[in-house]
C-alpha cells in the first residue's frame, strides 16, 4: 500500500509542477484575419471581401459583406449593406518597430483572452437570399516562439424575414458552427494548446457559439480563446496507474 500511495502522491505532484510552471509563462503576440470561402447558391448574390486586418492604421479591419441595401424609399430610408467586420488583436503591432497596440495573452489555466473584434452590420437588403456562411482565418503570432499558425472558423448566417417591425425580433444571427480551432505548440519543455472558444460581449465572462445583430443596426462581440498546458501522457500513466493500486488495496481492505 505505501508503495502505490507513493506512486500515486509523485505523479499527483508532478502534475502540479507542470501546471504550476505553464501557470506562470505569460505569451504576448497577435491575431490578424482574413475572409474566405463565402457560402452561396444563388448566382445573383451580391457580396465581397476586403481583408485589410493588419495595416498601419489601428482602426484598419477585415470586411465581409453582402446584399445591396434597400435605400431612399419610404418605408425604409437610409439602410445597409450587411456587414462582419473583423480586427484581431494587436494587429497593428509593429514588433520591430515597436508601434501599435500589440496583444497580450496570458496562459493562466481556463483564462479567456480576446483574440479579435467581431462587428455584425444588419441591414435591410436584397440579392443576398442564397448567402449562408463564410470562413475566417486567423494568423495567431507568439513572440516566445516567433512564429505564426493558422486557424479557421466557420460562420453561419440565419436571417429573419423582418416580419414582426421589431428590429431585435427581427434580428439576424450569426453563428460559429467549427472549423480548425485548436492549435498545440512546445514551449519551454511544455506542450500547450491554443483555442478558440467562442463569442462574448461580456468581457469572456461568459461565452457562446453565436450572437444577433438588430435590424438596421451593428452589434459586436470579442471572439475569445484561450491557452492551456497540456497534460504529458507518461505523468497521466503514472497517476491513473497510482490510483488503480490505491483503489485495489482499498478494495482488498474492505474484504478482510
Amino acid at each position: 500500500m505505501k508503495i502505490k500511495s507513493l506512486c500515486l502522491l509523485l505523479s499527483f505532484g508532478a502534475m502540479v509542477v507542470v501546471a504550476s510552471t505553464a501557470s506562470a509563462v505569460v505569451f504576448t503576440g497577435s491575431a490578424t484575419g482574413s475572409w474566405h470561402d463565402v457560402q452561396s447558391n444563388n448566382s445573383n448574390d451580391l457580396y465581397g471581401i476586403t481583408n485589410n486586418d493588419g495595416g498601419p492604421a489601428l482602426s484598419d479591419e477585415s470586411l465581409f459583406w453582402w446584399g445591396d441595401p434597400y435605400t431612399g424609399t419610404i418605408w425604409d430610408t437610409g439602410s445597409t449593406r450587411n456587414e462582419f467586420n473583423f480586427n484581431g488583436a494587436g494587429s497593428n503591432w509593429d514588433e520591430s518597430a515597436g508601434t501599435g497596440t500589440p496583444g497580450y495573452m496570458d496562459t493562466s489555466i481556463n483564462n479567456r483572452f480576446l483574440l479579435g473584434w467581431f462587428t455584425y452590420v444588419n441591414g435591410d437588403v436584397w440579392l443576398a437570399d442564397g448567402v449562408a456562411g463564410v470562413e475566417l482565418a486567423v494568423d495567431v503570432y507568439i513572440s516566445q516562439l516567433g512564429s505564426t499558425f493558422s486557424l479557421n472558423n466557420i460562420f453561419e448566417i440565419t436571417n429573419t424575414d423582418n416580419s414582426t417591425g421589431d428590429p431585435v425580433l427581427d434580428g439576424d444571427i450569426v453563428t460559429s458552427v467549427g472549423g480548425n480551432l485548436s492549435k498545440r505548440f512546445d514551449y519551454a519543455g511544455v506542450t500547450y494548446q491554443f483555442d478558440i472558444i467562442g463569442f462574448s460581449q461580456d468581457g469572456g465572462s461568459t461565452v457562446t457559439n453565436n450572437f444577433s445583430s438588430p435590424e438596421n443596426s451593428g452589434t459586436g462581440a470579442g471572439l475569445y480563446a484561450e491557452i492551456n498546458p497540456v497534460p504529458e501522457p507518461a505523468t497521466m500513466l503514472l497517476f491513473f496507474t497510482g490510483l488503480a493500486g490505491l483503489v485495489g488495496v482499498n478494495s482488498r481492505r474492505k474484504k478482510k
